[in-house]
């Protein structure tokens, strides 16, 4: 999904505000940006009054026109948990992570129950559905970690001489070929 700058859903607002239907602002807007749909112009006069506020917070902040933080304005589709519980998760995670703390599936599920709790939603689960919706809607990817290529250089060291100790110790075939390209280091 293309992102689209506050400017422009601003304009479409005032517009909107100013009397102009959302047919010819949609027509009027879609020219200037032609991956602009119908149903983007609606959401944005449809949330006009969060995307309003955002530009006073701003303004309150000294901050520029840009929203800094992502947040769900543009989208129609609500979670049960709701978009400032959903913040307050996301805020919880860049937290932990900025400690050098992974964060793993069951404990951003925990994290969220909690906070369902705690705000009276009883109707919450946190299934594998929503994770994978809430991951994808705040653009968070899980990796695992792995031991691979985590040998250290002490531990390098002892395999290659390791090697060259049982080389020296065949026939003078394999110290020909080893002299050869250059493996061969101790005489």
């Amino acid at each position: 999904m293309p992102s689209y700058k506050y400017k422009l859903k601003l304009a479409v607002i005032v517009d909107y505000n100013n009397g102009m239907s959302q047919k010819d602002i949609f027509k009027k807007y879609n020219a200037i940006d032609s991956r602009l749909t119908r149903y983007r112009t609606d959401t944005w006069i449809w949330n006009r009054d969060d995307i309003l506020n955002k530009r006073d917070e701003a303004k309150k902040n000294k901050k520029l026109t840009k929203l800094n933080e992502k947040t769900r304005v543009d989208t129609v589709r609500k979670t049960t948990l709701g978009i400032k519980n959903e913040l307050l998760i996301d805020t919880w995670i860049k937290g932990v992570r900025s400690k050098g703390i992974a964060v793993s599936n069951s404990d951003i599920k925990k994290k969220a129950i909690e906070v369902a709790n705690n705000d009276d939603i009883i109707q919450f689960t946190a299934s594998n559905g929503w994770l994978a919706g809430f991951k994808k809607r705040h653009d968070y990817v899980m990796r695992r970690i792995t031991k691979a290529n985590k040998i250290t250089a002490e531990e390098k060291k002892k395999v290659v001489d390791e090697f060259h100790v049982e080389m020296e110790t065949k026939d003078n075939t394999s110290k020909f070929f080893l002299k050869k390209f250059g493996m061969l280091t101790k005489q």
